[in-house]
């Protein structure tokens, strides 16, 4: 589904010095996995969301999706593939202020000539699970951390994306909230299960994966989800 070759990105800091994030680096995600990326700040954890969703360009290497290499599709193909393909749950949220909570999540129907009743339904249904079909009207000022997280997240799925990618979906929310928005993240999957990237800093995440992976020195490591805490005297080769 994903693969990653010998991609490589950097950035260019004030001082004209370049700051390498990939060199080389390889990765592969199987179509339907749930994978969760775990890696100091700056380690590249939310870059390599940003270049899978086209949001950033791939300096060499590729990045296929299927059968299309994102290195090699021009920025137009890029809006199009990501408008279609790519749900986006962000750390802060990202929901348009004004627009209610009802226009926010059928905003990726009418923006990819989907909004029909059926998909209208789809979404509204959805909102209804996770709480929040009485605050359809609202505007997200109105609306707690944990549910405009909860409308965001309803946002990315509305349009049924092939791929799901959260960026510390829970990094703003305490651990109770958190809890509730990932067991709605689960159950809102389970209807066609989109291939999932998740980064974030916090390693009680593991459970809902099905596989995590360490970003350390611009190399992947994979581990499996239901890896137990090392012992101390491994844990210096663990990235959280």
């Amino acid at each position: 589904m994903i693969v990653a070759e010998n991609l490589c990105k950097s950035f260019y800091e004030g001082n004209n010095k370049e700051h390498v994030i990939f060199s080389n680096t390889s990765l592969e995600i199987s179509k339907g996995e749930f994978v969760i990326i775990f890696g100091a700040s700056g380690s590249g954890k939310s870059t390599f969301l940003n270049l899978v969703s086209c949001l950033d360009n791939i300096d060499s290497g590729s990045l296929r999706i299927n059968d299309i290499d994102l290195a090699k599709i021009s920025e137009e193909e890029k809006t199009l593939f990501r408008r279609k393909n790519i749900g986006f749950i962000f750390q802060n949220f990202n929901l348009i202020p004004t627009l209610t909570v009802e226009e926010n999540i059928l905003l990726p129907l009418e923006l990819n000539g989907l909004y029909v009743k059926e998909n209208i339904d789809l979404s509204l249904s959805m909102l209804k699970t996770v709480g929040l079909i009485n605050k359809k009207s609202s505007f997200p000022e109105k609306l707690s951390g944990g549910e405009q997280q909860r409308v965001a997240l309803v946002r990315a799925l509305s349009h049924r994306p092939e791929i799901l990618l959260a960026d510390e979906p829970t990094g703003n929310l305490d651990s109770e909230t958190a809890e509730v928005v990932m067991n709605l993240l689960m159950t809102l999957r389970e209807d066609y299960a989109p291939t999932t990237i998740m980064v974030s800093h916090d390693r009680d995440l593991i459970k809902y994966a099905d596989r995590a992976v360490y970003l350390k020195n611009r190399v992947f490591h994979n581990e499996p989800a239901e890896l137990e805490e090392r012992d101390t005297n491994n844990a210096s080769n663990i990235t959280l």
